[in-house]
């Protein structure tokens, strides 16, 4: 989800129970790609929260991957 405002705009994100993929490291890429000019003029906060641990888009855990970009990117 992105712009949030305020906390009642997140409730539909939690309505259906977690399942299938988390994508993390491909979503943050993403958004960190797009928001790449903005983030040099004012900062940029991202919440992630999540029902599972962090996967590739084939399923597989990915924690170290994730890691290196919040580290590096």
């Amino acid at each position: 989800m992105l712009r949030v405002k305020h906390s009642s705009e997140l409730i539909p994100a939690f309505d259906s129970p977690p399942k299938g993929l988390t994508p993390i490291t491909r979503v943050l890429r993403q958004i960190l790609q797009a928001k790449q000019n903005g983030i040099l003029e004012r900062k940029l906060l991202i919440i992630i929260a999540t029902g599972g641990q962090p996967t590739d888009d084939y399923g597989k855990t990915d924690i170290g991957t994730l890691e290196r970009v919040l580290k590096y990117e």
